[in-house]
């Protein structure tokens, strides 16, 4: 990923529960929680990205996911992040704020990479 074209937010993405809740009659539906970490990500992504705003053509997006991804026995945890959770959230939001729509996503690349802290980064660019 090249660090000169990147969008970095520094919080973890968030998991599938903080997202979406269900309500008395079963539906389902996005919380406050979620509604604000999706409108972020367009923010950030139309500041980093203002070439792409209304673009039409294929895109390719790519996101890296840092943290700690296992548990205090050092096994691979299997509640610290799906990484197809954490992509269609970001793709979702980044899409509605920058007027393109996700089946123009023709190509996706991400990774979940061990670190001290949790961020994230992406981009989107033209295929």
């Amino acid at each position: 990923m090249s660090t000169d074209r990147v969008c970095r937010i520094n919080i973890k993405p968030l998991s599938m529960g903080r997202i979406w809740s269900t309500g008395k009659h079963g539906k389902r539906f996005l919380t406050t929680e979620g509604s604000n970490f999706k409108k972020l990500v367009g923010i950030e992504a139309r500041k980093s990205f203002p070439e792409m705003i209304n673009f039409s053509g294929k895109i390719h997006f790519e996101a890296k996911f840092y943290g700690n991804w296992h548990t205090k026995k050092g096994e691979i945890s299997k509640t610290a992040g799906d990484l197809d959770n954490f992509n269609k959230l970001i793709i979702d939001g980044i899409a509605e704020l920058m007027g393109f729509n996700d089946a123009q996503i023709f190509k996706i690349s991400t990774e979940k990479i061990d670190a001290d802290t949790h961020f994230f980064e992406f981009r989107i660019e033209k295929v």
